[in-house]
Order: C-alpha cells, then sequence, then structure tokens
C-alpha cells in the first residue's frame, strides 16, 4: 500500500512538470511581443515617439500575461501539494516541493504581473502625450507650408 501511494505521488509530480513544461511551451508562443533585456533597456532609455511607447506598453503586456500563466501554474501545484501531504513539507518548509513554496511565488508571479500592467498602462498613456506632442510639432510646420 505505501508502494502505491509512493508511485501515486510520482505520478502526480511527473502530470505536473508535463503541465508546466507544456504551460511554457504555450508561453513561449506569443514572445513576439517580449523584448530582449538589451532592447528593453535601449528603448527604456530612448522612448519618445507613440510607437516607442505602444512597443513597451506591448511588452509589459506580454510580460504580465506570462507572469499570470506562472503564477496560475504555481497555484495548480500548490493544490496539489495540499491534497497529498507528505513529511518532506513539514521537514523542509518552502523547499521547492511544498506548497508554500508554490502559494509564495504565487503570490509573488501574481503581484509582478500586477506590476507589469501598471508599467502598460503608463506607456500607453505616454504614447498618447507624445502623439499630442508630434502633432503639436507638426502644425507650425504645416501652417507655414500652405
Amino acid at each position: 500500500m505505501k508502494h502505491m501511494n509512493f508511485r501515486s505521488v510520482r505520478t502526480a509530480l511527473l502530470l505536473a512538470t508535463l503541465t508546466v513544461l507544456a504551460g511554457g511551451a504555450a508561453l513561449r508562443a506569443d514572445d513576439s511581443k517580449l523584448l530582449n533585456k538589451d532592447e528593453l533597456r535601449h528603448l527604456i532609455a530612448t522612448a519618445e515617439t507613440p510607437q516607442d511607447h505602444e512597443r513597451l506598453a506591448a511588452h509589459f503586456t506580454a510580460k504580465a500575461e506570462q507572469l499570470d500563466a506562472e503564477a496560475k501554474e504555481h497555484m495548480e501545484l500548490a493544490a496539489d501539494y495540499k491534497t497529498n501531504p507528505n513529511m518532506h513539507e513539514m521537514k523542509h518548509p518552502m523547499s521547492a516541493q511544498t506548497a508554500g513554496h508554490c502559494d509564495y511565488f504565487a503570490k509573488s508571479l501574481t503581484k509582478a504581473a500586477q506590476d507589469a500592467r501598471k508599467l502598460a498602462v503608463d506607456h500607453e498613456a505616454m504614447a498618447k502625450q507624445a502623439a499630442v506632442h508630434e502633432r503639436i510639432r507638426r502644425e507650425p510646420s504645416e501652417k507655414l507650408g500652405k
């Protein structure tokens, strides 16, 4: 009976791992909107046009979606660990094989997703403001050209 319980836990962990890996592959499907670290740093330092800020907003929106998906995975794993508690949880709280670890990361990732969404909203507002500034700069030259 004890051997069967270990086999069930091992199977559940294998399925959870495969789910995480499959979810990770799905996350990479929308990576086209994500900037790499160098692109992000450069664009943050030099963004002036509406297009620059829209690109940053798209990056932070995609990042928030990615973080939400990772948080969901940790929530599901935490629920699995809670339904099958083991001695590892008591001996090594917060280790990678515990509900506490998964709960902690689910909360942290959810907060990071909220922060990324706020940055996206901020850059959307900056894009609108930059568009207004561009129109104002063009108007005098357009009037002179008439």
